[in-house]
């Protein structure tokens, strides 16, 4: 859907002239339809009545996908349902699900006709965010193979750059590819259940086999080139010397506070899973670039810039103290950036740390004010951390098999086993 000058183009006056201000004509020739084409997108993009213009447009390219079929008629029918599913709740008598699978079908058409890289970015991007909806039409299973789709092509995009002889014109689709290869990589190969996060945050690690540790391993490096890519073409520097230039300096694609993050992500893979050989580094790394995220974050809230309104860098940090830090570190993030956090994080944090300690008295008394708030907690989590403090109270798994898979029992078994072995709290980064 690319056009130019379309500032000087009369999309009103060639809409006019061909009687299709607001029908679209029974009979037009070829040359006239791909100009009313032209001028249906322009006024889409630029005109008040939005839909009107859009359902004009889709409706003559529709047309000519029956009449004169071509990849041009494709990619601008993709964008349209693309823009649609990403914009509005719905358009016409079309829901998001209807706009969704019509934008897919479109896209798989240009898949397997020779894409160039923006269509491909387009395509994987809409797989990658719509395997993140959930949707009584699409199973979970779908939106796997949605995601698993979306990394593949987001690393065609990639490979697709390196062959490019002109890699400026290109620039744009590869930086968007590698920073939604990393998100899409650490969901797919990362992806933690509610118990599995409770879990790496008592015990520090998943323990691997060398097989399943030198798949998680590629995919780190992989990754990690990949936001390195974007780290360079954004010109942040490894090593953050002076905060104060980058809360508030230019970029074109990339946040330096969202690089950073999703450094200390990958780096945090890296720990979970022990695949790197001295896991100090990247230990070292992981707090690190979570505490450029953070640094930067606050910098703009006290400058009064516009921030995310999240506070996932935050939460980060302290899960990653909670996990491999020391208690006083904990203690001492807490006391620096508390009040970026939301109190409900605060009390969970609280109620983790008693877990890890073994000070189960007080575990079960978080547990018990948090029952008071229903917002404090999610009931799933809720229910995790009460059959954890019994677990560990008690010494037994008996009270719980009834509610978990064996896979699952099989975490809690190693829990048990790692706090009979020791009451130390948290071993030294």
């Amino acid at each position: 859907m690319k056009m130019s000058n379309k500032e000087t183009f009369d999309w009103y006056g060639v809409m006019s002239g061909l009687e299709a201000v607001d029908t679209v004509p029974e009979e037009l020739e070829n040359t006239a339809a791909r100009r009313l084409g032209k001028a249906y997108l322009c006024a889409f993009r630029t005109g008040d009545d939005k839909e009107k213009y859009w359902l004009l447009a889709e409706t003559l390219f529709l047309r000519l996908a029956d009449t004169a079929p071509s990849r041009y008629v494709y990619s601008v029918l993709a964008g349209l349902y693309r823009q649609a599913y990403g914009g509005s709740p719905g358009i016409g008598t079309k829901t998001k699900e209807e706009l969704l699978h019509r934008a897919l079908d479109c896209y798989e058409r240009l898949y397997n006709d020779h894409p160039d890289e923006y269509e491909l970015y387009e395509y994987a991007h809409l797989l990658y965010k719509s395997s993140s909806v959930f949707s009584a039409a699409a199973g979970v299973r779908e939106r796997l193979e949605r995601k698993e789709k979306a990394y593949r092509i987001y690393g065609e995009v990639m490979e697709a750059y390196n062959r490019n002889n002109n890699k400026k014109t290109v620039e744009r689709p590869y930086i968007r590819a590698a920073y939604g290869l990393c998100r899409c990589g650490l969901e797919l190969y990362g992806y933690e259940t509610p118990l599995q996060k409770e879990y790496v945050l008592l015990t520090g690690g998943y323990y691997l086999s060398e097989r399943a540790k030198e798949v998680k391993k590629t995919v780190f490096y992989t990754l990690c080139r990949a936001v390195d890519s974007v780290r360079r073409y954004e010109n942040i520097p490894t090593v953050m010397e002076d905060g104060c230039r980058y809360y508030d300096c230019d970029y074109r694609y990339e946040a330096p506070w969202d690089i950073y993050y999703m450094m200390g992500r990958l780096f945090l893979f890296a720990v979970k899973y022990n695949i790197l050989p001295n896991r100090s580094e990247p230990v070292r790394s992981c707090e690190k670039y979570f505490t450029y995220a953070a640094v930067l974050d606050r910098k703009r809230r006290s400058e009064g810039l516009p921030v995310s309104g999240f506070s996932h860098m935050y939460h980060s940090l302290c899960d990653f103290y909670l996990m491999c830090g020391t208690e006083e570190k904990l203690g001492a993030f807490l006391k620096e950036y508390g009040d970026y956090m939301e109190p409900s994080y605060i009390e969970l944090t609280n109620l983790r740390r008693a877990l890890k300690a073994g000070n189960y008295e007080k575990a079960r008394a978080c547990l018990n004010a948090a029952d008071g708030r229903p917002s404090s907690l999610p009931p799933r989590k809720a229910t995790i951390l009460k059959d954890l403090l019994t677990v560990l109270e008690k010494k037994d798994m008996s009270g719980v098999e009834r509610s978990y898979k064996p896979y699952e029992m099989k975490l809690f078994a190693e829990v048990l086993q790692k706090k009979n072995r020791t009451v130390r709290t948290y071993s030294a980064v």
